[in-house]
């Protein structure tokens, strides 16, 4: 018995072993640790209400982006912006919805107050897309409550919690958690598919406060150095984006706490929580950043104010339905692309087709080849329509 266990589990390692691109196993968090360093190396990418409305306006429709907005189906029918579709973001990242994607045109993505849009950006920018959040989402397309729907209002969402001044420095050196994938396709759409993780400040506020130090988040702030030292979160240790995915810097992070991110309004925090989601952090982002802890100008520095962020542009109640299937801008090895024609018959030698779906070796993570290897052994604060 105890034999036949061992030959079977080795059958099923070799089958994973050969499904699986040489030097895949044992390097998928290398993978996508350097998607994320290269990406956000650079910066997230965003783009301004009035940038996206100039370019949809100019006369030239050839260099208009393809538009994706992640609000609700009943939101999005109140009113879009010209040309977008919709799509869910749970959904957003399985292979044929990727494929949907023209991989040569710029792509914004749109969401409520630009939370959600964020992290998919952060994503799909990971993958290959050149792809740009809207900031403020919808709430910056337009000043009509019935199209916008939600907005950062300081009467409802800022606090005015506790601060500090005194820096807290990165302590430790841990070794980095399993991705949730082994590619970043794969974490991609383990980790949308559940809905993106954010966090209100009164939950964060609670937590901090509950008497139990044992369960408190490791706090990464992501505002500059100097308003870092004007107040932040208590226990916040101050990072730089551009630097905060590489290795040497997520080594200071501990794995086995949660995380939660905060920038000035959650735009780029909510880029950097996606990430460190699918390399394996269990990360939230703060909802609308500081401008939701603090009510104190001199600290939040920047936040949403319709007088300044909010237009009255051009709405859309067309549906507009996704094109496609495209071609993919990564490479998934010894899977079918989306639509393509039944797979060669047995004698026939496997290819490399891009893109794929259903594949093995973009779904089967580190952890679960350890169980096959022994033979054992979320909180989502908003709605997954984009809310954010």
């Amino acid at each position: 018995m105890w034999r036949h266990r061992v030959a079977s589990i080795a059958v099923a390692l070799a089958l994973i072993v050969a499904l699986l691109p040489i030097g895949q196993i044992g390097h998928a968090q290398d993978s996508l640790q350097a998607q994320a360093e290269a990406y956000f190396g650079a910066g997230p990418r965003t783009i301004e209400a009035a940038a996206l409305f100039e370019n949809l306006n100019d006369g030239d429709t050839d260099n208009d982006p393809y538009i994706i907005s992640l609000r609700s189906a009943e939101d999005y029918a109140k009113g879009h912006i010209p040309g977008a579709v919709n799509m869910s973001v749970k959904e957003l990242f399985s292979l044929d919805n990727l494929a949907t994607i023209p991989p040569d045109r710029q792509v914004v993505v749109v969401c409520y107050t630009g939370q959600t849009a964020g992290q998919a950006t952060a994503a799909l920018n990971m993958l290959g897309y050149e792809a740009y959040s809207l900031l403020f989402g919808m709430s910056s397309w337009t000043t009509d409550p019935e199209v916008f729907v939600s907005r950062f209002d300081p009467e409802k969402h800022t606090n005015d919690f506790i601060v500090e001044t005194e820096a807290n420095e990165a302590a430790g050196t841990y070794s980095l958690p399993d991705p949730l994938a082994v590619d970043v396709a794969g974490a991609a759409d383990a980790y949308f598919s559940a809905g993106p993780k954010t966090l209100p400040a009164a939950d964060l506020f609670e937590n901090l406060n509950d008497g139990d130090t044992d369960n408190d988040p490791y706090i990464v702030s992501l505002r500059s150095a100097e308003h870092y030292a004007l107040g932040h979160v208590p226990g916040a240790v101050n990072y730089g984006l551009a630097e905060l995915f590489t290795p040497e810097k997520l080594a200071t992070i501990p794995p086995d706490r949660q995380v939660v991110v905060i920038c000035y309004t959650g735009q780029s925090a909510g880029q950097a929580t996606a990430a460190l989601n699918m390399l394996g952090y269990e990360a939230y982002s703060l909802l609308h950043g500081m401008s939701s802890w603090t009510g104190d100008p001199e600290v939040y520095v920047n936040r949403f104010d319709p007088a300044k962020h909010a237009n009255d542009f051009t709405i859309d109640t067309e549906v507009h339905l996704p094109g496609g299937p495209y071609e993919l801008p990564f490479t998934v090895y010894g899977a079918e692309e989306p639509g393509a024609e039944p797979a060669p018959e047995q004698g026939e030698a496997p290819a490399m087709v891009t893109p794929a779906q259903n594949c093995v070796s973009c779904h089967i993570d580190q952890g679960t080849l350890q169980e096959l290897a022994v033979e054992e052994e979320e909180v989502v604060s908003e709605a997954s329509s984009g809310e954010g």
